[in-house]
């Protein structure tokens, strides 16, 4: 069975682009695509999607503020932040509000497609410089997870992400 895969962007350009990708990738159907959150919500809540790629810059409700809202409607629903926006604030309210991942609308179309697959089994996905962000974070606040002990092949996993490797790159390079 097809992963359903929902877009919500106001730019009918890139919804456009985006719909054309999840068409062509064999395995994925589109599941709507829509201009804001609050033009999604009935249909996301009568045929929920398995991935849903929501920006941030939104007519009515921004993306990150209303990634709770659509979780609650969808729980079984991943949201995958997709916009131009890196910096740590909007990352930080889309991660508390739920979301699963956050990529920028620069990854590379075959990254974004691993991406949507990777969060549909359950991970997490980020684009490189935001994971970035996530490892400063833990570093300057020796967070709950300073007290764990990462295995040496655990941290070069993590290593291996900021420097920019997708998961199967990774995977492939750690043999």
């Amino acid at each position: 069975m097809a992963t359903s895969v929902a877009i919500i962007d106001d730019d009918s350009a890139i919804r456009g682009a985006l719909e054309t990708l999840i068409g062509a990738s064999g395995g994925l159907s589109n599941g709507g695509a829509f201009e804001s959150v609050e033009q999604a919500m009935p249909a996301l809540r009568r045929a929920p999607p398995d991935v849903l790629l929501l920006d941030i810059e939104l007519p009515g409700t921004p993306g990150d503020r209303a990634v709770s809202a659509l979780r609650e409607a969808c729980p079984e629903m991943r949201v995958l932040m997709l916009t131009v926006f890196a910096d740590r604030e909007r990352l930080f309210v889309s991660l508390c509000n739920g979301a699963h991942g956050y990529l920028l609308k620069s990854t590379p179309p075959g990254q974004l497609l691993e991406a949507i697959l990777a969060a549909r089994d359950g991970g997490s996905p980020f684009s490189p410089g935001i994971a970035s962000h996530i490892v400063d974070l833990f570093r300057k606040t020796g967070g709950p997870a300073a007290d764990v002990a990462l295995a040496p092949q655990e941290k070069r996993l993590l290593e291996l992400f900021v420097e920019g490797y997708s998961y199967k790159t990774a995977a492939a390079k750690m043999n």
